[in-house]
């Protein structure tokens, strides 16, 4: 019992840590792309 829900917590983690990652990626993606299109 104690092992799967460790094991559940961990992969929990993992996702929201790769979500977050990716979130900050897209937004500085757009941050910059936005940016550059004002320049123009």
């Amino acid at each position: 019992m104690m092992v799967t829900l460790l094991l559940a917590t961990e992969i929990i983690v993992m996702t929201a840590a790769r979500t977050s990652v990716a979130a900050i990626i897209f937004a500085k993606n757009i941050h910059r792309r936005h940016r550059k299109a004002s320049v123009e």
